[in-house]
């Protein structure tokens, strides 16, 4: 097969098919919670004489808690909803939903305690990555340097040997960069709240009300 053929293929491959997969399961998770939805609200007048404790204690929460995903994106227990609201007002600024989903499985549940967190073993494989992605890059763009020289010497077949040796492992490293892309988020929004926090304390001090962030 004519290399340029193969680069076309991947070419429409990344620019049609994964989009319309990742768009597809979007959608069709979407319409799944609009008829779960439609179903409980329906069955609000249904449950009338099972008692107000099953409305409130599993009707209701399950409302709320498909509102809250259509509304946000993201799917977590009616009792941390508050949790991620409080998030949401705290950081303030331009942080929407849609960034915030990216960084769900970091938010501190618990009722106290900081609302974001990061153990030891996720600073240390983001670190780790880092460095391991930076190392693949410029070996890449050695490698990309060496073929490009050596371009007119090669054989279709072994362009295409050298060309994969360059792409896959750093397809390989960025696709697990992409995996703790959440890290860098969470600790740039920490960094956001401990400001924050710092500033309200430094108001406190001079006798001035904080002010309100804008969402």
């Amino acid at each position: 097969m004519n290399i340029e053929v193969l680069k076309l293929l991947i070419t429409l491959i990344n620019l049609c098919i994964v989009p319309f997969l990742n768009g597809g399961i979007t959608d069709l998770v979407d319409s799944q919670k609009k008829r779960k939805l439609k179903i409980l609200l329906e069955s609000r007048e249904l449950t009338e004489g099972l008692g107000d404790n099953f409305k409130a204690n599993f009707i209701d929460p399950s409302i709320k808690e498909i509102l809250f995903y259509l509304q946000t994106g993201i799917s977590t227990n009616a009792k941390s909803i508050p949790r991620f609201i409080e998030l949401k007002d705290k950081l303030g600024r331009n942080f929407t939903w849609k960034k915030i989903k990216v960084i769900q499985s970091h938010v501190n549940l618990k009722a106290s305690g900081p609302l974001l967190q990061l153990n030891k073993a996720q600073k240390y494989t983001h670190t780790v990555t880092l460095s391991l992605l930076i190392a693949v890059i410029v070996i890449s763009i050695l490698e990309l340097l060496a073929i490009y020289f050596l371009m007119d010497n090669l054989k279709p077949k072994e362009y295409l040997t050298l060309y994969l040796y360059v792409i896959i492992p750093l397809l390989a490293v960025m696709l697990l960069t992409s995996q703790t892309d959440s890290i860098s988020k969470v600790k740039f929004m920490i960094r956001v709240l401990e400001e924050q926090d710092q500033n309200n304390i430094n108001s406190e001090n001079l006798g001035i009300l904080p002010v309100e962030n804008n969402n």
